[in-house]
C-alpha cells in the first residue's frame, strides 16, 4: 500500500511513480480514495520510451476517476494542454501555477 498523504515519504524503485502521483493529487485536490493498481511492462529500464510518464498518467487517470475530480480538473486545468502541463509538473515536482504547488517529483 502506498500512502497518499502530502507528507508521505516516497518509496524506492518503480513504486515512486504512483506514490508521487497520489501524494500530489492529495496535496492539490484533497483526494482520499485509493485504488488497487497493477502494472506490467516488458520495456527495458531507461529505454527512453516514456514508460515513467505512462505510469504517472495511468495512476492519475485511475485516482481522478475514483475521486470524481472531473469538475475540479475542468475548473483548474480547463484545456488538454493545461492538464498535460500539470502531469509533467507532477512527474518533475514543479509548481503548476500558484494554485497547484509542487512536491518532490520522481527524481529522474
Amino acid at each position: 500500500a502506498l500512502a497518499a498523504a502530502p507528507e508521505a515519504a516516497s518509496p524506492a524503485g518503480w513504486a515512486v511513480y504512483p506514490a508521487v502521483t497520489a501524494r500530489r493529487l492529495a496535496r492539490n485536490f484533497g483526494i482520499r480514495g485509493g485504488v488497487d493498481l497493477a502494472l506490467s511492462c516488458d520495456l527495458p529500464e531507461a529505454s527512453g520510451m516514456s514508460s515513467s510518464s505512462a505510469v504517472v498518467i495511468a495512476t492519475f487517470l485511475c485516482l481522478s476517476a475514483r475521486n470524481r475530480l472531473s469538475a475540479q480538473l475542468r475548473a483548474r486545468l480547463p484545456t488538454a494542454e493545461a492538464l498535460c502541463h500539470y502531469l509533467g509538473c507532477v512527474e518533475n515536482g514543479q509548481d503548476c501555477g500558484h494554485e497547484l504547488p509542487g512536491d518532490a517529483g520522481v527524481g529522474t
